[in-house]
């Protein structure tokens, strides 16, 4: 396989349109009003008195020529005015609030480091509470955001609401701690700590920044085109990235400064998620899955399935993706070798499925499936409107929302009773999303934080 460094890939931009409203006013007539004239055809004169005279033959008066009145000129009925067609006033973008709504606190008692918790997008906080009984929400906020990681009681999110930044709030309130710009990239998937750093890739970058006060530490050029999640290791960031070429790259970075350790060129459609077995990086992209030796970025294997994945998750000895024509793929972690392929629906997101105690959780188009990971039989399924975005677990519940009706759904992981529900809002966030969950949950102790179209919210107990 060929390998590069990022200065050696690009980047494109977007393009946005608008419209105009028109109107228009019709013109009104006056009214004419016609004259009529009648003159007089003559008169007798007396005879003057004293002699008489001789009565004078009388001239005869002329008998007048009947004259018809003139034909009054008929006035124009006028024009109506109409009445001009009011412009519209459009509903303004909701725009993204620093404050939360709701003067509830929602105690943080557990961690989420990562998108989907960990290197190896498990999906499960083994150490994290689940919500019992009915949900309430604590606070909601306003933002455009992408799935929040919690570590050392902070929330972090990368934002796009407006000018794209990385923002740390304190979780159990939502209030704003510090906000630092991400330079107009936009960014990719959710933020990824590491050591006292927090990093978050976007187009052509990728960002490491202090944990605590937000002081930017470093930048280094990432391999072009919009990023997945980056995931951290002992001491280094990996990331997988299409080019604007139709390439995939996958690179690791030193956390420390951001030099480039290694990166490789991978023959497979753009675009490309990572996760972390004991030696390997392991990558889904395209319809192909790699193993990277992680040391060097030699690929130790691959193979080819039959639709797009989506996001690859690693057990002890295996490695599970689900493709979007809603098929789940178990294969051997060391080799790629088959174990076993499991239909479920019509079609998914190719969202990740949750791996919890050997037990898989997989949404899809009708709904959430329980199937056992060791032999792909399916031990119960939860039927509801999907697609979702990927399912997330803690603590004998597992969390799951739908990207169709907006509810976000908890159900008992063993026997998969649906143990609440909660309804998020109509948005839309200017961007016609309506009612819809745009994100895994992201469970903590006796709570859960969810993106949707109305905002983020933080659900408690």
């Amino acid at each position: 396989m060929d390998r590069h460094t990022r200065r050696q890939l690009l980047a494109a931009g977007g393009v946005a349109l608008s419209g105009l409203f028109a109107g228009c006013q019709g013109l009104s007539l006056d009214d004419l009003d016609p004259r009529e004239t009648n003159t007089p055809t003559g008169t007798a004169s007396p005879t003057p008195g004293g002699t008489e005279s001789p009565t004078p033959t009388a001239t005869p008066t002329p008998t007048p020529t009947p004259t018809d009145p003139p034909t009054p000129t008929p006035s124009p009925t006028p024009t109506p005015t109409p009445t001009p067609t009011p412009t519209p006033t459009p509903t303004p973008t909701p725009r993204a609030s620093a404050t939360p709504s709701g003067d509830r606190n929602l105690p943080i008692g557990s961690e989420w480091p990562t998108y989907q918790f960990d290197g190896q997008n498990a999906g499960s906080a083994p150490n994290a509470r689940g919500v019992p009984g009915e949900v309430e929400e604590n606070w909601r906020l306003f933002t455009r955001a992408t799935a929040p990681i919690v570590a050392d009681r902070r929330l972090y999110t990368a934002e796009f609401a407006g000018q794209p930044r990385l923002v740390a709030r304190e979780a159990s309130t939502g209030r704003q701690e510090w906000a630092r710009s991400l330079s107009g990239e936009q960014p990719g998937t959710a933020p990824v700590i590491g050591d006292a750093r927090v990093f978050v890739a976007t187009e052509r970058t990728l960002h490491a920044f202090d944990a605590e006060t937000g002081r930017r530490e470093w930048t280094a050029d990432a391999p072009g085109g919009l990023a997945t999640a980056p995931k951290y290791t002992s001491s280094s960031v990996v990331l997988a990235a299409g080019t604007p070429d139709g390439r995939t790259v996958v690179a690791n970075y030193d956390e420390d400064d951001g030099e480039e350790i290694w990166a490789t060129e991978l023959p497979a459609s753009p675009g490309g998620t990572v996760a972390f077995s004991s030696d390997n990086v392991v990558v889904s992209a395209g319809r192909q899955l790699f193993g990277i030796e992680q040391d060097d970025g030699d690929v130790e294997w691959d193979v080819t399935l039959s639709a797009p994945l989506g996001t690859v998750v690693v057990g002890d000895d295996d490695v599970f993706v689900v493709d979007v024509a809603g098929t789940v793929h178990s294969r051997r972690q060391a080799t790629g070798q088959v174990r076993w392929s499991e239909s479920v629906a019509d079609s998914a997101s190719g969202a990740a499925p949750a791996l919890h105690s050997e037990q898989l959780y997989v949404g899809a188009s009708n709904g959430l499936h329980n199937l056992d990971a060791d032999n792909g039989r399916t031990r119960w399924h939860a039927e509801f409107q999907g697609p979702t975005p990927p399912p997330t677990v803690a603590s004998g519940r597992v969390y799951v929302g739908s990207a169709a009706d907006g509810v976000v759904r908890s159900f008992l992981t063993l026997q998969g009773d649906e143990a609440w529900t909660f309804r998020t809002g109509e948005g839309p966030l200017g961007d016609g999303t309506g009612r819809a969950v745009l994100a895994p949950p992201t469970p903590v102790s006796n709570g859960v934080f969810v993106v949707a179209a109305d905002g983020m919210h933080a659900l408690g107990g």
